[in-house]
């Protein structure tokens, strides 16, 4: 098992490394969908950039709860914040 270390840097590293990583992955999903007709498409894409933020969330929470590195988590806490708060003034901007 790899040790993560309890450091808030690696924690926002981690966070933004997840949010990208899960857009990507309800991105591709999506693709598959549509191109072999499996299933209607996801959701469009600000309501991926939603579902991203949940697989963060996740990790966010086995973090904190499960492997008791606190700082790690403030960091992955802090890189969805910053996330959230740039989807809101994207999406919501007048």
């Amino acid at each position: 098992m790899v040790k993560i270390p309890d450091n808030i840097y690696i924690g926002i590293v981690l966070g933004a490394v997840l949010l990208i990583a899960g857009y990507y992955f309800f991105l591709f999903v999506n693709h598959l969908l549509v191109q072999y007709n499996v299933l209607y498409a996801l959701p469009p894409k600000p309501k991926i950039h939603l579902m991203s933020l949940f697989v963060t969330v996740i990790i966010f929470r086995m973090l904190m709860i499960k492997w008791q590195k606190t700082e790690a988590g403030r960091g992955v806490l802090f890189a969805m914040f910053v996330a959230l708060m740039l989807y809101y003034f994207f999406e919501f901007r007048s």
